[in-house]
């Protein structure tokens, strides 16, 4: 069983239009290198739709988390 190695914390505030190009980067970087990881975001009541973007994504990936 891996354990945890890496947490990315991602602050936003109407981030909507950034938030695919944050997870795409993260994403790259990590590829190759085989570790456990997970992606919090840490939202500070977005009102452009960045809740709801990352709602989407927490659906399609068990590693992202949204406070």
């Amino acid at each position: 069983m891996n354990s945890l190695e890496v947490t990315f914390i991602v602050p936003t505030l109407n981030e909507k239009q950034n938030i695919d190009k944050i997870l795409t980067l993260i994403l790259k970087t990590i590829a190759n290198l085989k570790i456990s990881y997970e992606i919090i975001f840490v939202d500070d009541e977005s009102n452009d739709g960045t809740i709801e973007t990352i709602d989407n994504l927490i659906k399609q990936y068990d590693n992202i988390k949204l406070i």
